[in-house]
């Protein structure tokens, strides 16, 4: 298990890798491969972690949370807590000493205004920047993206291929100044490393660039046997 902090390379960094999935499939185990909870658990964090899950996006659903609770323990966190959109006392303390912090799927913009009025947006920057895990699913993925917290570099659009990432197009085309957009379809995720390089997780994430007279389009493939496929 690395050190966290630590990178692939072996370099040492202040920050984590960011995990960005369009819905919950990854954070389970299919068959004889592991979930992206078990190589998180094995290489980003400390012995006897502590994992904070924040429901805002679903109003604070205990279904969804068990579903969470469920996937973290296969993986051997045994620590884990909700921390509630109220987000008293007992939610604050958790939250700042959590290692891993998983956003959930649900409303973005209910999920955001809470963020805002209670201070976890600051929290959750003050976890990235002491070198917890952060993962976000669904609405929680749009979270980590350009538009919200900004620590991955991009406009983050999910599980929205059945409409050819219309929706993406239009915020890539909107944003001042220009930035653009990784949309990840069902089932897929990516990963950004410290250093900015995005890996797709299981299938291709399509990336949309700005270009003159609309936006341009590429795949980017998950790793098969062999290096990593990332762009920058």
């Amino acid at each position: 298990m690395s050190e966290p902090g630590s990178t692939e390379s072996g370099h040492d960094s202040p920050f984590q890798p960011l995990y960005v999935l369009a819905d919950s499939q990854l954070l389970f185990r299919r068959g004889g491969e592991g979930s992206v909870l078990d190589d998180i658990a094995r290489r980003r964090l400390p012995e006897d972690p502590r994992a904070a899950y924040l429901g805002a996006a679903n109003d604070d659903d205990p279904a969804f949370y068990d579903l969470f609770a469920g996937a973290v323990e296969a993986a051997g966190i045994h620590q884990h807590a909700m921390v509630r959109s109220a987000y008293g006392e007992a939610d604050r303390q958790w939250l700042e000493s959590a290692h891993l912090v998983v956003l959930a799927g649900g409303d973005a913009g209910r999920a955001w205004r809470i963020f805002e009025q209670t201070g976890i947006r600051e929290a959750l920057l003050a976890r990235y920047a002491a070198g917890a895990v952060l993962l976000g699913v669904s609405a929680g993925a749009v979270h980590l993206g350009w538009d919200h917290l900004n620590l991955v570099p991009a406009l983050i659009g999910a599980h929205e291929e059945a409409d050819d990432w219309a929706a993406l197009r239009r915020r890539v085309e909107a944003a001042r100044p220009p930035v653009r957009g990784l949309g990840i379809p069902f089932g897929a995720g990516l990963v950004c490393h410290p250093d900015g390089t995005i890996e797709a997780l299981r299938h291709p994430i399509t990336e949309l660039v700005p270009a003159e007279g609309g936006v341009s389009h590429s795949l980017l493939l998950p790793p098969q046997r062999g290096p990593s496929q990332a762009i920058h």
